[in-house]
């Protein structure tokens, strides 16, 4: 009985010491996994990027002398502070444990080479690349990921809109921007507003009258943030009805270059369509981005100056320094009250 349990004991011990080499084993190896990179090609170095989905188009990004551009849309520059932000997130993940490593859980989870959801290629200028295939998702901006030549199948911190397939996700919104402070000056129709030794007017403003700045930098915001929605093309069309201009308005830089900006109604809608005369793109606009300059009025933009009245603060001081009237009278009368005997 005594030496059945000695080994009953013997055994267990033997036991705890497997279990906890595996724990340790399995911490370590999952360290080691958790600083395993998704991606291995060098993203500085990457010059095209596609992304596919199936039935339909397969957009392109490609770097051009320093330059993000849209080949397949105009050649319009993309947005860098994006590609960065959303390709960087990408090359910053670091992978654990895989969920699969099956043919058939590729299949399962859409990442498989002939069954995908999207599909992103990476080409570096030393030809070396990488794919990485997106599928389903498993949870809350969660999605399956594997990189093709691999079977390991991952649940990555990553949501498949931020792959988008259209290039108007992709577009540079900061491209019609200015420097507010190089405006010189603001031709509107009825209105022009110029910037002398740092200080704005408006074109026939009286000396009785001042900006009001907040109209003014309201008017700065509006015309140096110009917004579009969509980029047309290069080319005029007869829908643009160019020649039909609903409002045009000019921008002076501090070195005397002059930017014109025409307005057109974009045939059979409530857009608009703006040429600006320094790049060779139309842009469709909004109406309500069409409302916000056609809202802007001369009669906001400037005010009466408050008028001092200087007869009212000298009566004010000559007050100040006489006793009041009353309150003398008062005390006169008190002392010639008889005094009671």
């Amino acid at each position: 009985m005594k030496e059945k349990i000695n080994i009953l004991v013997i055994a267990f011990v033997i036991q705890m010491c497997l279990t906890i080499g595996l724990v340790y084993s399995g911490s370590d190896a999952n360290d080691n996994a958790s600083n395993k990179k998704l991606l291995t090609v060098d993203y500085d170095t990457v010059s095209k990027i596609s992304i596919e989905q199936p039935e339909k188009s397969t957009l392109v990004l490609e770097k051009r002398e320093g330059r993000w551009i849209l080949p397949g849309y105009f050649d319009f520059p993309a947005s860098k502070s994006k590609l960065d932000r959303i390709m960087g997130k990408l090359y910053d993940l670091s992978v654990g444990w895989p969920v699969a490593t099956t043919k058939t859980a590729q299949k399962r989870f859409k990442v498989a080479d002939e069954a995908f959801e999207r599909k992103l290629q990476f080409m570096a200028s030393d030809e070396s690349q990488q794919t990485l295939l997106l599928g389903t998702s498993p949870g809350f901006k969660k999605i399956h990921a594997r990189v093709s030549g691999e079977t390991k199948v991952y649940a990555i911190a990553f949501s498949a809109y931020e792959a988008s397939e259209k290039p108007v996700d992709w577009v540079d919104r900061g491209y019609l921007h200015l420097d507010r402070s190089d405006v010189a000056a603001i031709e509107l129709p009825n209105l022009i507003v110029s910037k002398k030794d740092k200080q704005f007017s408006v074109e026939g403003m009286k000396d009785s009258e001042e900006l009001v700045d907040q109209e003014l930098q309201s008017l700065l915001s509006t015309v140096t943030s110009l917004s579009f929605d969509e980029v047309l093309g290069r080319k005029n069309k007869p829908e643009y009805q160019s020649e039909t201009v609903e409002l045009e308005l000019a921008l002076l830089d501090q070195s005397g270059n002059r930017t014109s900006y025409r307005f057109a109604k974009l045939k059979d809608t409530e857009d608009f369509v703006l040429k600006v005369s320094s790049h060779p793109y139309y842009f469709r606009v909004t109406k309500m981005s069409m409302d916000a300059l056609q809202k802007i009025d001369r009669n906001k933009l400037i005010k009466s100056k408050a008028v001092e009245n200087p007869d009212s603060e000298d009566k004010q001081s000559v007050d100040a320094e006489s006793p009041p009237v009353k309150a003398a009278d008062e005390f006169n009368n008190v002392q010639s009250l008889p005094v009671k005997q």
